[in-house]
């Protein structure tokens, strides 16, 4: 919702609260592939004045670590297209 909003507040605050749910869903699941996945992608494509990188290299060093062992064939292969860029 953040990148479609035109208000830059309103932008700021669907950005905010997405950021919560997300690293609330991830403090439930820490193991769970895609949601890491999901908070690196954002963390590394997030303007930098928004501050949010806390676990850019945390999340890639755990997407490395456990990527192989998914049996979802679709997300092994989005995560190694991803991580070649």
């Amino acid at each position: 919702m953040a990148k479609h909003a035109a208000n830059p507040f309103k932008k700021l605050s669907y950005f905010k609260e997405g950021k919560k749910s997300l690293n609330h869903a991830i403090n439930s699941d820490s193991k769970n592939l895609e949601l890491r996945l999901f908070r690196l992608m954002t963390q590394e494509q997030a303007p930098a004045f928004l501050n949010y990188t806390d676990n850019i290299k945390e999340d890639r060093s755990f997407i490395l670590k456990n990527y192989e062992n998914t049996t979802d064939e679709d997300l092994k292969i989005f995560i190694t297209k991803y991580l070649k860029k």
